[in-house]
C-alpha cells in the first residue's frame, strides 16, 4: 500500500507492530495475534510519517487489510476475540 507517496509492505508493518503496545482507545483497530492496535500507529511507525500527516478511515483501513491484517470495529472485534476462548 502506499500513504503520502511512501510504500507500506506487510512486513514494515509487522515491525511497526511489535514495537507498539496494544491500544484498545481506537474506533477501528487492526487485530494481530488476539492483541489490538491503532491502524494509524502502525502505518506512521511503518512509513515514518506523523500520524497527523495522513488521513486514516477507510481508505487506511482498507490497504491494511489488502496486505492481510484483520481491521474493523473494536467492539465487533473483541467479540470475535471472545468467541474464540
Amino acid at each position: 500500500m502506499k500513504v503520502k507517496g511512501v510504500v507500506i509492505t506487510r512486513d514494515a508493518c509487522l515491525l511497526a507492530i511489535s514495537k507498539l503496545s496494544e491500544n484498545t482507545g481506537s474506533k477501528f483497530v487492526v487485530e494481530y495475534d488476539g492483541l489490538f492496535y491503532a491502524p494509524k500507529q502502525i502505518v506512521s511507525l511503518a512509513s515514518g510519517l506523523p500520524v497527523s500527516g495522513f488521513s486514516g478511515g477507510s481508505t487506511l483501513n482498507n490497504g491494511l487489510t489488502r496486505l492481510g491484517f484483520t481491521v474493523g470495529p473494536i467492539n465487533d472485534l473483541m467479540k470475535g476475540s471472545n468467541n474464540e476462548s
